[in-house]
């Protein structure tokens, strides 16, 4: 029998019970495993030297079966060899202390290989650097048991209970639409800068940066960022989810689907959490793929091996996903999951990944690049600015501008721009009456002023100050638009939307601005006044802290 697919519910989540991310190719972690797992092949005698064991021992951690892996390592006499896969063993298990243990004592070990020895020191590197990162922080469990996290600063840990609500419910629609069940607790690991998130990855700082990555699924755990590292927040719950697709993705293509498959899937299913079809791929990533497929500048599968977090820039990166995303969409829209089951368990099997796609689309690859296309560039898009690179900062977007920024620089000159540069050194002054009216009276001046998204979230922003809510729906409804992105704005219009008693729809908004960044405190406040039992008050108005 069918299951009927979980939904978000935001009202249950919040109310009542309560992204880039990236795969690299040579992932080497365990701990997961599908249900049931498959017997580990016992092995041959031409099996039974240190390096075939150890082959095999490499294996089943990239397949996620740390049991595989464990039993593996028993076949080894003591030695470095062995030190070395029990190490590894440990680090996937989320075992710092005994893998650091274990690949110190590995390194001390007389007369050792100088290749494993180099191979040795670097696994410790990374297991050290994990430790640094996490400043031995615990884990926090959800409820249920099904997952854990581990906050490497314990003020991050306001996100948990939306951490786990969106796990919760992505969890159950993926294992449906995928047809896997892993064992559980699936863990997290949220770092607090992107120095910690190098430390604990094969990431490069400047790999981080570069392609603005947040979050990276390898030794079967997800290591992600706060969202309070972002300058505008970002969509960390679709990371979230993504990621959990890849280790489900893994299980069920016992790893051998290649980078480019592997990111089109988790870009299809990371929105599975919070709706049942895929979400449209926003306009100015459309813009960019667009302009690539017209001017066949397109990032090539290949080049997208070993990680979409290698490419040069943001940019090249956003092209990518919007390339793999689109193309695995086409495949589920003609076929529905039964198709991405089909395409990864033909992956699984042997098949070329090009001729796998191909046949769960229907036709030969060629055909299916050349109908890609065309349907790409026959989809209507709306306007779009131009890309927006993830910007790395850890301060607060609720503040307000400083009194020499000019805002609206970007305003044809005259009186408009003039009177809009007053209302803002009056705002900032808190001279907020005075602002409005001046504001007002920049809107008067020309259609370009009054539809200008930045002047319409300034004063939306102090209509709702001044207790004017109904006058700053508008609004803020027009600067949302513009930047739908910006979880300050979200914020700003869910508190907007509660005070013109419009319930619903404002409880929408502030979940959208959690889901781009919970670590904006005014947020709490609102959810608190409509939380409706003690405990989701009580913890709400624990992080309620007003502007």
């Amino acid at each position: 029998m069918r299951t009927r697919r979980a939904r978000p519910g935001l009202r249950l989540l919040v109310v009542g019970a309560l992204t880039a991310s990236v795969w690299v190719a040579d992932h080497r972690g365990p701990a997961f495993a599908a249900v049931p797992s498959p017997a580990a092949k016992a092995p041959s005698p031409r099996e039974s030297s240190e390096e075939d064991i150890f082959g095999r021992i490499e294996r089943s951690l990239s397949q996620l079966d740390l049991a595989a892996a464990e039993r593996a390592a028993d076949l080894l006499p003591s030695g470095p060899t062995r030190g070395l896969a029990l190490g590894l063993i440990a680090h996937a298990s989320g075992d710092y202390a005994t893998a650091a243990r274990k690949l110190t004592a590995t390194l001390e070990a007389p007369a050792i290989d100088p290749a494993l020895a180099t191979r040795t020191r670097r696994a410790l590197e990374l297991v050290q650097g994990t430790q640094r990162a996490l400043k031995g922080n615990g884990p926090v469990t959800s409820g249920d048991g099904r997952f854990s996290a581990i906050f490497a600063d314990q003020r991050d840990e306001v996100i948990a209970p939306y951490l786990f609500a969106a796990l919760g419910v992505g969890l159950t629609n993926l294992s449906e639409a995928l047809d896997v069940r892993p064992t559980l607790p699936v863990r997290y690991e949220i770092y607090d800068d992107p120095e910690s998130l190098a430390l604990a990855t094969p990431l490069s700082l400047k790999a981080v940066y570069t392609t603005g990555t947040v979050g990276l699924c390898k030794y079967d755990k997800v290591m992600q960022l706060s969202p309070r590292t972002m300058l505008y927040g970002y969509r960390w719950a679709d990371t979230a989810i993504h990621e959990l697709t890849h280790l489900l993705v893994t299980l069920r293509g016992q790893d051998r689907a290649p980078v480019w498959l592997q990111e089109g899937i988790a870009k299809l299913y990371e929105t599975r959490w919070r709706r049942d079809t895929p979400a449209p791929l926003p306009a100015d990533r459309m813009k960019i793929l667009r302009a690539a497929i017209e001017d066949d500048a397109l990032i090539t599968l290949e080049q997208m091996h070993p990680s979409i977090a290698l490419l040069p820039s943001q940019q090249d990166a956003a092209l990518a996903y919007a390339e793999v995303q689109t193309m695995l969409e086409m495949v589920w829209r003609k076929g529905g999951d039964a198709a991405i089951r089909a395409l990864i368990d033909d992956v699984a099997a042997g098949l070329p990944a090009k001729t796998a796609l191909a046949t769960a689309w229907g036709d030969s690859f060629e055909a299916f690049m050349a109908a890609w296309k065309a349907d790409t560039l026959r989809v209507p898009t709306a306007a779009a600015g131009r890309f927006r690179a993830r910007q790395f900062d850890a301060s607060d977007d609720d503040e307000p501008p400083p009194p020499d920024a000019d805002v609206f620089s970007h305003l044809s000159g005259g009186r408009g721009r003039q009177l809009a540069r007053i209302g803002l050194l009056l705002a900032v002054r808190g001279h907020q009456r005075a602002a409005a009216i001046e504001f007002e009276k920049a809107r008067g001046e020309s259609k370009e002023i009054r539809d200008d998204p930045t002047l319409a979230r300034e004063l939306g922003r102090l209509y709702v100050a001044l207790g004017e809510p109904e006058r700053a729906l508008s609004l803020l409804e027009l600067a949302s638009a513009a930047d739908p992105q910006r979880a300050s704005l979200a914020a700003d219009h869910g508190r907007a939307l509660r005070l013109a008693g419009q319930l619903e729809r404002a409880l929408e908004r502030l979940m959208d601005a959690v889901w781009m960044n919970p670590l904006i405190p005014s947020i709490h406040c609102d959810l608190a006044e409509l939380a409706q039992d003690d405990a989701t008050r009580r913890r709400e108005r624990s992080q309620c802290q007003s502007p």
